[in-house]
């Protein structure tokens, strides 16, 4: 699901700056994906968007993928992006790194090729590819969801905050 575009392009004390965007999970059954891509992308047979070549995400269990294939396997995260250890061993597997009640915060960083995600658990950086980090690209903030391995869960609930 496409939430929001990252259309807003400028400078903050001259530092090019694409956007950020903060998101409240309110209930989850399952992984929820929560990243970036290329507007206009279609979603996969299974209904999702994180194998999308321009794809750039982050699993609700830790795992990453950029450009579309995994980085980071859930549990792989580098210790210096979990910013509470004692939290994220506690949690289930699928909440690792963001749980139904986390704010979660995304934020793409034009100057330094990087979207960031942030949660109570994780503050982790995804690299974007040399192949989409042309001046011209645009982005859209995507959302997945997962229960049981497919796709479309209605019980899942995430709001966009301001």
């Amino acid at each position: 699901m496409i939430l929001d575009s990252f259309l807003m392009h400028g400078a903050i004390d001259g530092v090019s700056f694409c956007g950020c965007r903060k998101l409240k999970i309110v209930q989850k059954t399952d992984n929820v994906l929560i990243g970036i891509s290329a507007p206009g992308i279609k979603a996969s047979r299974d209904g999702t968007t994180d194998t999308d070549p321009s794809s750039y995400c982050m699993m609700s269990s830790g795992a990453v993928m950029a450009g579309g294939r995994w980085t980071l396997y859930s549990n792989h995260l580098p210790a210096s992006s979990i910013i509470q250890p004692e939290l994220y061993k506690q949690r289930r597997g699928d909440d690792a790194a963001f749980a139904a009640g986390d704010e979660v915060v995304v934020t793409l960083d034009c100057s330094a090729h990087t979207m960031r995600l942030q949660s109570p658990t994780v503050d982790h950086s995804i690299s974007i590819l040399q192949q989409h980090r042309s001046p011209q690209q645009q982005w859209v903030l995507n959302l997945n969801f997962w229960i049981g391995g497919l796709s479309g869960s209605f019980a899942d609930e995430v709001h966009l905050l301001p």
